[in-house]
C-alpha cells in the first residue's frame, strides 16, 4: 500500500513540475481555472437579474436525461469492449507486483476518481446559466456537478461487471445489450404514457420527467433524487439516495475484487494490443504485426482497391474504403437517425409546448430553434475524425504534396459526415414542418459549417498542445478557441442582419461561408502540423 501512495504522489508531482516545465501549458491553466471562477462569481453576483427563477422541474429533466445517456454509453462500451482505466505502464509495473488485485484496484479508482473531479470542476463553467435560470446556489451546482461524476463512477464499475459477465459468451452479451435497450425503451415510454396522461403539453412534460418514480431506478434515479432533495431541502430523501447509491458502489467493488480474475487477463491482452498497435504504426512496419488488431466486420468485403485518388486525395479515398467497410451506406450511420429523431422530437415537444399556452410558432421560427438546439449537440457528439488518428501514422507525412492539400484531404470526411447527417435530418424535418425551402438549405449549411468550426479548433488545439483531443481542463482552452474562430462569422452576420434586417436563414447563409473561409485559413495557418513527423 506505501508504493501505491508513493506512485500516486510521484505522478502528481510530476504533473505539476510538467506543467511548469511548459510555460504554455501552465498559462492554459491558470486562465481556466480563471475562467471558472469567474463564472462562479459572476452567476452568483447576477442571480437577482432574471425576471424570476425556472421551474426546476425543467432542469430535473434535462439531468435526468444526461444521466441515463451517460449510462447507456458505459453499459453498451462494457458489453462490447469491458471499461478500464489502466494503461500499459500501470500493466508493467503494478501486474506483475506482489500486490494485491484489491489494492490494485482501488489504484485504478483513485486514478479515474481524480479525472472525474476535473470534469466537476469544468461543470463549473456552467453555472452562471443554472444559477439565474433556476435560482441554484454555488453549492447546489456543485452537487450537480458532484452527481455526473459519481454516475460516471458507477457506470464504469458496473460496466466491468457486465463485461466479466458477458465476455466469451455471444448469447450474454447480446441479452445484456437487449436489456440495455429494453430498459431505455420501457422508461421512454413510460414517460410519455405520463406526459399524456397529464394532458400533454409543457406541464405534462415537466410532470413526467419530475415524478418520483423515476426517482427509484437504481443508479440514475438515486442520483437525481438525492441531488434535487439537496435542492428541495429535504435532506432526509438526500441521505437516503446518496446511501443507496454508495451502497451499490460498495457491492459493484466486492463483487469485482471477489470475482473471476480472468478480467485482468482481458484487461492484461486489451491494453497489450493496443499499445502493440500504435508502435506497429509509428514504427511504420507492415501488417504482420498488427494482425491480432484486425476488426471483424460484420458487412462483407464484396470490393477492393481505394477506387480513385492520386497524390494527397488517396487518404480521403482510403477512408472511404474503410468506411465502405464498416458500414453499406457509408457515411450515413446510425447516428444520422439519432440525429432526425432528436430534431423531429424537439419541434414536435415545442409545438405542443406552445399551443398548451395558445401560442403558435410560425415554421421558420421552428426550424431555426431546432437548428440551435441541433448545433449545440453537435457539439459533444463531434468526435476528432479520422484525421486525428492520420497524423499518428506515418503514411501522411510521406506524401509528396503540400502540407495543405494533405490537411485538407485527411480532414475531408470528417468535414462531409455532418454534412450528410444534417441533410437527411433536415430533409425530414423540412417535410414535417413546410418552411421556407432557404430554411433547409440554410440549416444543412450552418449545421455543417459548425463542424468546420469544431474541426478547425481541433487543428489549433493539436497545433499548440500536439494532442487533438483536448482533455479535462484544457476543454476550456478548446471553448476559447472555438469562440475565437466563430468571432468572424458571428460579428460579421450579426451585423448585415442588424443592417439589411436579413432573416435569420439568408443570414445563415454568410456565416456559413465565412466559416469555411476559417477553415481554409486554419489549414494554411496550422499546414505544418504534417510537416515534422517527430512532434507526432
Amino acid at each position: 500500500m506505501n508504493s501505491l501512495g508513493y506512485l500516486l504522489r510521484t505522478q502528481a508531482k510530476n504533473t505539476i513540475l510538467n506543467m511548469f516545465r511548459h510555460p504554455a501549458k501552465l498559462i492554459s491553466y491558470v486562465v481556466i481555472v480563471g475562467f471558472i471562477v469567474f463564472s462562479v462569481f459572476w452567476g452568483k453576483d447576477s442571480s437577482g437579474a432574471a425576471q424570476g427563477p425556472m421551474d426546476t422541474r425543467l432542469l430535473q429533466g434535462i439531468y435526468f436525461v444526461i444521466l441515463v445517456f451517460l449510462l447507456d454509453i458505459s453499459l453498451l462500451s462494457g458489453v462490447k469492449s469491458g471499461s478500464t482505466f489502466f494503461t500499459m505502464p500501470d500493466v508493467n509495473l503494478l501486474f506483475v507486483s506482489p500486490l494485491k488485485p484489491n489494492l490494485i484496484l482501488s489504484y485504478g479508482l483513485m486514478k479515474q476518481m481524480s479525472s472525474m473531479l476535473l470534469m466537476v470542476l469544468f461543470l463549473m463553467f456552467y453555472s452562471p446559466l443554472l444559477i439565474r435560470n433556476f435560482g441554484l446556489t454555488v453549492l447546489q451546482v456543485f452537487h450537480l456537478a458532484l452527481g455526473l461524476a459519481t454516475v460516471l463512477i458507477l457506470a464504469q464499475l458496473l460496466s466491468m461487471l457486465l463485461y466479466n459477465y458477458c465476455n466469451g459468451h455471444s448469447f450474454r452479451r447480446n441479452a445484456a445489450r437487449t436489456a440495455v435497450y429494453g430498459a431505455t425503451a420501457l422508461l421512454v415510454g413510460y414517460v410519455g404514457l405520463s406526459c399524456i396522461q397529464n394532458g400533454g403539453g409543457f406541464e405534462g412534460v415537466l410532470q413526467a420527467v419530475s415524478s418520483p418514480i423515476l426517482e427509484k431506478i437504481p443508479v440514475v434515479g438515486w442520483v437525481k433524487g438525492a441531488i434535487f432533495a439537496g435542492v428541495a431541502g429535504d435532506l432526509g430523501q438526500l441521505w437516503i439516495y446518496w446511501g443507496l447509491s454508495f451502497l451499490l458502489g460498495a457491492i459493484s467493488l466486492v463483487m469485482l475484487i471477489k470475482g473471476s480474475p480472468d478480467y485482468y487477463e482481458d484487461v492484461l491482452q486489451s491494453t497489450e494490443t493496443s499499445y502493440q498497435a500504435i508502435q506497429a504504426l509509428k514504427d511504420d512496419k507492415n501488417g504482420a504485426a498488427s494482425v491480432a488488431f484486425q476488426i471483424k466486420h460484420k458487412t462483407p468485403i464484396k470490393k477492393e482497391g481505394l477506387g480513385g485518388g492520386f497524390g494527397a486525395n488517396v487518404v480521403f479515398y482510403k477512408h472511404l474504403c474503410e468506411i465502405r467497410r464498416r458500414n453499406r451506406l457509408g457515411l450515413l450511420t446510425t447516428s444520422t437517425i439519432f440525429i432526425m429523431l432528436i430534431g423531429l422530437a424537439a419541434a414536435y415537444f415545442i409545438q405542443r409546448m406552445a399551443q398548451s399556452e395558445g401560442d403558435f410558432v410560425e415554421p421558420q421560427a421552428l426550424f431555426g430553434i431546432v437548428l440551435l438546439i441541433q448545433v449545440y449537440l453537435l457539439f459533444f457528439f463531434h468526435a476528432a475524425g479520422d484525421w486525428a488518428m492520420e497524423l499518428k501514422r506515418p503514411y501522411i507525412y510521406l506524401v509528396p504534396a503540400s502540407s495543405f492539400s494533405k490537411l485538407l484531404w485527411v480532414c475531408m470526411t470528417t468535414l462531409l459526415k455532418p454534412v450528410m447527417d444534417g441533410a437527411v435530418a433536415f430533409t425530414v424535418l423540412w417535410l414535417y414542418l413546410r418552411p421556407d425551402f432557404m430554411a433547409l438549405l440554410s440549416s444543412i449549411l450552418i449545421y455543417g459549417s459548425c463542424s468546420f468550426l469544431f474541426t478547425a479548433a481541433g487543428i489549433v488545439f493539436c497545433r499548440i498542445f500536439g494532442q487533438p483531443t483536448p482533455k479535462g481542463l484544457l476543454m476550456m482552452v478548446y471553448f476559447l478557441l472555438l469562440f475565437l474562430l466563430a468571432l468572424p462569422g458571428g460579428a460579421i452576420t450579426l451585423g448585415l442582419s442588424y443592417v439589411a434586417d436579413l432573416s435569420w436563414y439568408l443570414a445563415g447563409l454568410v456565416f456559413a461561408g465565412i466559416n469555411v473561409l476559417v477553415l481554409l485559413g486554419t489549414f494554411a495557418v496550422c499546414r505544418n502540423v504534417l510537416e515534422s513527423a517527430e512532434l507526432r
